[in-house]
């Protein structure tokens, strides 16, 4: 998103489509929020295309096939979450100076999402995920930290899809629309 005009970026950015998720299509399309968080420095987003059409295409021409946004974030665990998943995700302990740990450093993975105008075989939810977790390990690798959380609606098949991909649901919290999300982490270890 860096390396494009914005009224250019502005245009190839409206015409993503999410009709499962109003979120997803807000986040990169309304009031351009994508390119808000860009500017101050609150979460990067990278946009996927097919190889081949950037090759051929224009900007104006091209189709995104989905987008990821990344962050940090601070996890706060609800009290109910036990000493040893705390010390899971610490790594070290559960307990400072005697005192549980109750937040913590994450990745967030913020937004995760495909156009609808591609089916799930074309771009498969996993090769998503998988491009989120490669941006994440090289931040891992440079700065540090170990978790990975996913905010998602409250909906079984979105669990059920980062469940089999080794997140464990931590809590829960509100979005900015006081709609109840699942928080879900995965651990590198």
């Amino acid at each position: 998103m860096q390396n494009i005009d914005e009224s250019e970026l502005i245009k190839l950015l409206s015409k993503f489509e999410c009709d499962k998720d109003e979120d997803i299509q807000n986040f990169i399309t309304n009031k351009e929020k994508a390119i808000q968080y860009e500017r101050l420095q609150k979460a990067r987003t990278y946009i996927l295309f097919d190889e081949n059409q950037i090759k051929e295409e224009t900007i104006e021409n091209l189709d995104i096939l989905g987008y990821i946004s990344l962050a940090t974030k601070v996890l706060s665990v609800p009290d109910e979450v036990s000493n040893r998943f705390r010390k899971e995700i610490d790594g070290l302990s559960a307990k400072i100076h005697g005192q549980r740990i109750n937040e913590f450093s994450t990745y967030l993975i913020g937004q995760l999402g495909r156009n609808s105008r591609f089916k799930s075989e074309e771009l498969p939810g996993k090769v998503l995920l998988d491009y989120a977790d490669s941006v994440i390990s090289v931040a891992m690798n440079s700065v540090g930290g170990r978790a990975t959380l996913i905010e998602c609606k409250n909906d079984s098949k979105l669990i059920n899809f980062y469940s089999e991909n080794g997140f464990k649901i931590v809590g829960n919290e509100p979005d900015e629309n006081s709609e109840l999300m699942i928080q879900m982490i995965r651990i590198k270890n």
